[in-house]
C-alpha cells in the first residue's frame, strides 16, 4: 500500500480542525493525514490504512497538501448547493394558471363582437400575448410567502450547503447540529383482500442540535426522483454531522446503502418496520441493513 502522509503544523490552519470522516476525530497539529485525490477529503493516516488505502473506489492520494484558498473561494464554496429539493406543486400551479388564462382569453375574446368581426387569428394572437405575460408573472406571484401560505404550501424548500442547511426560511449551521435524520413511512391500502397499493408519505427531516433541542420539517414533495437528490446530498455531508436514515421505500433504502458503502461515511440506517417496492410487494426479508 503506497500513500503520502502529511504531517501538519501551525502553517496548516486551513486543515487543522477538520473532522476525520471515519473516526469523527478532529484533525490537530502534528497529526499525519492523507488526502483522497478525487474528493479531497482529509483522513488521519490510521483511517486511510483502515480503509485499505482506498476511497472513492480508487487508491490515489494527494502528493502535496491543498493550499489555503482565498476568502472569496471559501465563501463561494460555502454557498455551493450540494442538494436542493423544491416544492413540486409550484410548477403545477404555474402550468394550471397559464393554461387557464389561455383558455379564458380565447373564450372571452371569441365572444367579443369586435373580434368576431375580424378573424380567429387575432383571437389566437391576443390570447398568446396575454398568456405569455401570465406565464412570466405567475411564478413571481406564487413564490410570495403570503400567496404560498394561502395555497397551503409549508415553505419547506430544502437546500444543503457545505456549511449549513436551509429549510424554508430557516438556516442552521452544521457546527450547531448533532444529527440530521431522514424519515419516510408508507401507507398501505389492501383492495379485494389481497391487492396492495402503496402510498408513500412525504419524508420528514429532523434536525437535532448540540444544545439538546430539535426541530422537524416536512419535505415539500413525495416524489422519489426529487427526494433522491436530498438523499445523495445527505451522503455528501455525513462527514460534517451525523446522519440517520429511515425509510420504508425499497428504492430509497438501497440508494442509501450504496452511498454508505461507497463513501464509507458515518451514516446510520435504521431497520424498517416494513418495506415495500413500487408494486406493493413486501420486501423486508430480501434486504440486510
Amino acid at each position: 500500500m503506497s500513500y503520502k502522509a502529511h504531517t501538519l503544523n501551525s502553517n496548516h490552519s486551513h486543515i487543522i480542525g477538520r473532522t476525520d470522516p471515519i473516526t469523527g476525530d478532529t484533525v490537530k497539529e502534528n497529526d499525519r493525514v492523507v488526502f483522497c485525490a478525487v474528493c479531497k477529503s482529509c483522513f488521519l493516516k490510521e483511517s486511510w490504512i483502515y480503509m485499505g488505502g482506498q476511497h472513492c473506489e480508487q487508491a490515489e492520494n494527494l502528493k502535496e497538501l491543498p493550499k489555503l484558498s482565498s476568502r472569496l473561494n471559501i465563501k463561494n464554496r460555502s454557498n455551493e448547493i450540494i442538494a436542493e429539493v423544491k416544492d413540486s406543486m409550484l410548477n403545477l400551479y404555474v402550468v394550471g394558471i397559464t393554461l387557464f388564462s389561455f383558455i379564458f382569453s380565447i373564450l372571452l375574446l371569441g365572444t367579443s363582437e369586435m373580434i368576431i368581426a375580424q378573424n380567429m387569428m387575432v383571437v389566437l394572437l391576443v390570447s398568446l400575448f396575454i398568456t405569455f405575460f401570465v406565464a412570466l408573472l405567475s411564478p413571481i406571484i406564487i413564490s410570495q410567502d403570503k400567496v404560498r401560505s394561502f395555497l397551503g404550501d409549508e415553505l419547506n424548500d430544502i437546500r444543503l450547503f457545505m456549511n449549513r442547511i436551509e429549510i424554508g426560511k430557516d438556516s442552521f449551521s452544521w457546527n450547531d447540529i448533532e444529527q440530521i435524520k431522514y424519515q419516510r413511512e408508507v401507507d398501505i391500502v389492501v383492495y379485494d383482500g389481497n391487492r396492495v397499493q402503496v402510498y408513500p408519505s412525504a419524508p420528514y427531516i429532523l434536525v437535532y442540535f448540540k444544545n439538546g433541542k430539535f426541530t422537524r420539517f416536512l419535505s415539500p414533495t413525495k416524489n422519489y426522483d426529487l427526494n433522491k437528490n436530498l438523499i445523495i446530498g445527505m451522503g455528501k455531508i455525513a462527514h460534517l454531522t451525523e446522519v440517520f436514515f429511515y425509510t420504508e421505500d425499497l428504492r430509497e433504502l438501497r440508494l442509501m446503502q450504496n452511498i454508505r458503502q461507497r463513501r464509507n461515511e458515518n451514516i446510520e440506517i435504521g431497520y424498517p418496520n416494513r418495506l415495500y417496492d413500487r408494486k406493493g410487494n413486501f420486501m423486508l426479508d430480501s434486504v440486510e441493513i
